[in-house]
């Protein structure tokens, strides 16, 4: 496998070439990835991940198939396409004029059913969209004027109307996105609506496998304007982001990024960028512009449930305090996704590498091209 990060394409008479800019590791002698091929039609056939990173043809978590035209030259999709899921059932088609969204788009659940419709202009949603449930109940609806979004109606899962005209209570779950140490898998946001925004005082919920509920903070808005919030995981307060919604997270807009990922666990579940804001976190107080750019590899003996329990420095900073954080960062991880191999979980041995890099701006370390290599499983 080749770790890809950037690439372009050149249009030759019979296909669309991929060129690789940066390869940075050779893992393995498998095959360059298959990120697009030619399909019927002088169309383009995309692989993407669930969250529209593409993804190689035949990496196991390549879930959506892209179906449009494409602008190899200028890299942008053109005219109407459609996305299939993973059992070939049509989940996404829209419209892009030279790569901007426009007009009709319409979203399907697995069922068939319809999931949501509305309309682009000009690569912004505009007028009122639509949201059902997968039973073909209606969800919400969404009115999009001048860049900004108002919640119009609610229907809670019983079909009781919770918001008319733009008041009333509002309460919905969306599934988290990538990696978090505390095994929530839904955020859940309730609270009022008034005049189509949120307003008062906001309750955010982390549900869990099984039915668990924990209180995972608030927030306080006037008119739509957030005033603050605080998260009770991390006892932070804060004003600068919002983590209350109640628009339905899509990720096809990243489609158009043409940005892939590695066919690993780590990389497909957002553990390798866990790792690096929790590396970054740590030197936050640390005034490092005194060091010197460093190819930090450690390695760490990781059980088969995920802890753990060896952890040796191969390559750090020749400075003893930021050698010391550097370990300490690591060893406060308290959970690694385990390796999996012959059908179960097991103990294995973790190379972990980054660079690490000085800001000239903010004298902070700044983390990148953080990668884990697994000596047995996957």
């Amino acid at each position: 496998m080749i770790v890809t990060t950037l690439f372009s394409y050149i249009l030759t008479a019979a296909n669309l070439l991929p060129i690789q800019q940066a390869a940075d590791t050779l893992v393995d002698s498998l095959p360059a990835p298959i990120y697009f091929e030619p399909a019927d039609s002088g169309k383009t056939r995309f692989y993407y991940d669930e969250q529209y990173y593409l993804a190689d043809k035949n990496c196991q978590y390549a879930q959506i198939e892209r179906l449009s035209n494409f602008n190899a030259l200028d890299r942008v999709f053109e005219g109407h396409f459609e996305d299939y899921g993973p059992n070939g059932n049509l989940i996404l088609e829209g419209n892009y004029a030279h790569g901007i969204k426009s007009g009709p788009f319409k979203a399907y659940h697995n069922n068939g059913k319809t999931k949501w419709e509305g309309a682009f202009e000009n690569n912004q949603p505009t007028g009122l969209w639509r949201y059902y449930y997968p039973d073909g109940r209606p969800f919400q609806e969404i009115s999009f004027e001048n860049n900004k979004a108002a919640l119009v109606s609610y229907w809670n899962n019983r079909g009781n109307k919770e918001v008319t005209e733009g008041n009333g209570k509002y309460q919905f779950a969306v599934k988290a996105i990538d990696f978090n140490e505390y095994g929530y898998t839904f955020i859940q946001s309730r609270g009022r609506i008034k005049d189509g925004v949120p307003n008062g005082f906001w309750n955010i919920d982390y549900l869990f496998p099984g039915g668990k509920k924990e209180d995972a903070g608030y927030e306080q808005f006037k008119n739509g304007i957030m005033l603050d919030g605080f998260d009770n995981y991390t006892g932070e307060e804060y004003d600068d982001k919002v983590r209350t919604s109640y628009i339905p997270p899509e990720s096809f807009s990243r489609a158009e990024e043409l940005t892939s990922k590695n066919c690993n666990v780590d990389d497909h579940e957002g553990f390798n960028e866990y790792l690096r804001k929790r590396l970054e976190v740590s030197f936050s107080g640390y005034d490092a512009t005194s060091l010197d750019p460093q190819h930090v590899i450690v390695k760490i003996k990781v059980s088969k449930s995920g802890l753990p329990l060896e952890i040796i420095a191969d390559s750090t900073f020749a400075n003893k305090i930021a050698d010391h954080i550097l370990l300490q960062a690591f060893r406060t991880i308290p959970y690694w996704i385990p390796s999996y191999s012959s059908g179960e979980y097991i103990t294995d041995m973790f190379t972990i590498s980054a660079d690490a890099f000085p800001s000239l701006n903010s004298g902070l370390l700044e983390f990148y091209n953080v990668r884990i290599k697994r000596e047995k499983g996957i």
